[in-house]
């Protein structure tokens, strides 16, 4: 996100969680969500390593 006077921070979200409001930024999304498909590929690769054993 960039402001009026040209400076760059993190842009954050907001989100209703249950009963209360929670913040998180892109950059943190972002990594959690890449990581996220990395332990699928992995599951994937164990089922089908498990499923030739």
């Amino acid at each position: 996100m960039v402001d009026p006077d040209n400076n760059i921070s993190i842009a954050q979200v907001f989100f209703l969680d249950y009963d209360n409001i929670k913040d998180v930024s892109i950059w943190d999304l972002e990594h959690k969500k890449k990581n996220i498909e990395e332990k699928k590929e992995v599951v994937e690769r164990y089922k089908t390593i498990n499923y030739l054993a």
